[in-house]
């Protein structure tokens, strides 16, 4: 599974984060989460945080 991130440009704000995170859950689908989908998640996950904790867009 590819991440949405790969195709985004460094400096995403909030918003754009969030939809990287709803397109990867989204393409994932009812699979079980293994350790590798996970960490990768936790990836976009702290992309979107540190946008929230800089200003950038709203939080969700």
């Amino acid at each position: 599974m590819s991440n949405p991130l790969e195709e985004e440009p460094p400096g995403l704000d909030a918003g754009q984060a969030n939809q990287a995170i709803r397109v990867y859950v989204r393409a994932h689908g009812t699979r079980p989460w293994g350790a590798k989908e996970r960490a990768e998640l936790q990836k976009l996950y702290e992309v979107w945080r540190a946008a929230v904790r800089a200003g950038f867009g709203s939080a969700a």
